[in-house]
């Protein structure tokens, strides 16, 4: 990796400068929607928050002040946000042959692909949920992604919903370092070695998840939900799973696939 203080957003100036080659995706903040979104948010908050202060002392009654209360949130919440979006308008990666390019508020950071150690990809799952004046409640669930980088000198790189298009970049991310990560766990899997995912371990006899085995010839499938972040693996002749794991704590996981798919034919 390598970084400098010396900032410009011009991708092909930044790509020869670094020796990337050419030029493949631009990445950016989706701001000006979320900006106008947050924006409407405060204007409500300012509207709620003139109509209490004009009828705090003419109504006898607690909705002026809840109105004024619930007003100044929608105004500082949100004001916070469109600061936050505001400043994150300048930043960029750029996706390029040899590597990708990120570029921070003070930093530009480059990154080529096999000084990539491991991509972590983390979905953290939030759970919501609500009452409606008739007592029915509903739940909603959301997910959100994080890539983590790990490169071979130590520091990270870590890439939020901050981007649009983050998973189609993760995704770029994954397949580029395993087009270069798997031919080691192949030649590590074919001398019989154990190739190691986090917790999971892979050898030519069987799959390990910590301290349990599955033979090969008992697994039924292994099915990888990157949207939802688990993996489930199931058993032959058991109707429910054998296990399940979070795709947080495999790292790898493209490499991972493509040794699945090596050792059983069919691609997880």
């Amino acid at each position: 990796m390598q970084a400098s203080s010396s900032i410009t957003n011009d991708s092909l100036l930044l790509g020869s400068q670094y020796e990337l080659g050419n030029l493949r995706a631009t990445y950016k903040p989706s701001t000006s929607c979320l900006i106008i979104m947050l924006a409407i948010l405060v204007t409500m908050g300012v509207l709620a928050t003139f109509f209490g202060i004009a009828f705090v002392f003419m109504a006898n009654s607690l909705f002026p002040l809840i109105a004024t209360v619930v007003g100044l949130l929608f105004i500082i919440f949100p004001g916070v946000g469109i600061v936050q979006a505001y400043r994150n308008r300048v930043l960029r990666v750029f996706v390029y042959d040899a590597g990708l390019l990120y570029l921070g508020r003070l930093s530009t950071q480059a990154v080529r692909w096999q000084s990539i150690q491991a991509v972590w990809h983390n979905v953290i799952v939030k759970t919501h949920t609500s009452t409606d004046g008739e007592g029915h409640t509903s739940t909603t669930t959301t997910y959100n992604h994080v890539y983590v980088l790990a490169l071979t000198d130590g520091s990270t790189l870590k890439l939020d919903e901050t981007f649009a298009k983050l998973r189609e970049l993760g995704k770029t991310i994954e397949v580029e370092t395993a087009r270069l990560i798997f031919p080691t766990a192949l030649s590590t899997y074919q001398t019989y070695q154990t190739v190691q995912f986090g917790p999971v371990s892979l050898t030519p006899q069987a799959f390990y998840l910590r301290n349990d085995m599955l033979s090969w010839s008992e697994l039924k499938s292994i099915n990888i939900d990157e949207s939802h972040g688990n993996i489930v693996i199931k058993k032959h002749g058991k109707l429910f799973r054998w296990a399940s794991v979070s795709l947080g704590d495999v790292p790898n996981i493209e490499v991972f696939r493509m040794l699945v798919q090596h050792i059983t034919g069919i691609r997880p």
